[in-house]
This record gives structure tokens, C-alpha cells and sequence, in this order.
């Protein structure tokens, strides 16, 4: 599955098919979602003890509590594919890291930022300057 990383929610999330294939036991509880469109107070599963590892099994990750949810709002076209650094051309010594983009591969996990152990950067490449980048 994708996981996608996400500094500005503070809540992890998983969806409700992927704790179904996990064979996962939550625990129903209410949670109030806050997004840019308002409040709301959700009913979720809680889930403890997911582990989350890297495709090339490098790094295990232990999730905090994770909520399980029908669906995680997100952007195919945000996921990034080895082409994508053809527009950032400061980031091409790290293309062959990018695994190459699975339209089958659901996404499925979303971590927030209570989670600084899989959201920390290891490594910030910065461009030396505007000519670094490709135009638009």
C-alpha cells in the first residue's frame, strides 16, 4: 500500500480495508475531525500495535494509535514516480529511490505527524539555486 506523510494532521489513519487484510480487532471510539471545512465528530475504530516497514524492508516504523477510516482524501498525482525528479533536477541522485508508480497499489495509510519517527526527513537536498529547477 501507499502511505502517505503528513505533517499537518496530528492523527494517524488507516483505511477499514487494510485493517480487514491486516485481520486487525479495533476498538470503537468517537473522534472529532478538524479539517479547513469544519468540525466533526466521527465514529472510528482505534487500532494499537501497527507496524509500518519500508518496500525494501530498510526500516520498521511503530505506529502510535491509528484510526480506521472508509477512505484517506488524497492524490494519485502526488505520489511520487522516478520522473518526477526530471522537474527538480537538484533531486536526480535519488531517482533510482523512488520506486516506480503502481496504479494498483491502493493508498492506504496515512501518518500525521504524531508519528516524528516516519515523518522526520533523514536527508533535506536543497538547490544551490533557481537554475536547479526545471521550467514548469
Amino acid at each position: 500500500m501507499y502511505a502517505l506523510l503528513d505533517d499537518a494532521s496530528d492523527t494517524t489513519f488507516v483505511t477499514t480495508q487494510v485493517q480487514r487484510e491486516l485481520g486487525s480487532e479495533g476498538v470503537e471510539t468517537s473522534l472529532d475531525l478538524s479539517t479547513m471545512l469544519g468540525r466533526e465528530r466521527i465514529t472510528v475504530e482505534r487500532i494499537d500495535g501497527l507496524v509500518v516497514q519500508r518496500l525494501d524492508k530498510g526500516t520498521e516504523v511503530e505506529l502510535p494509535k491509528a484510526y480506521a477510516r472508509q477512505s484517506i482524501p488524497s492524490r494519485r498525482d502526488q505520489i511520487p514516480r522516478p520522473k518526477t525528479v526530471n522537474s527538480w533536477l537538484h533531486l536526480k541522485k535519488i531517482q533510482d529511490k523512488i520506486p516506480p508508480y503502481d496504479k494498483n497499489v491502493e493508498i492506504g495509510l496515512l501518518i500525521g505527524c504524531n508519528c516524528p519517527k516516519a515523518i522526520k526527513p533523514t536527508e533535506v537536498i536543497r538547490a544551490k539555486s533557481l537554475t536547479q529547477f526545471a521550467p514548469c
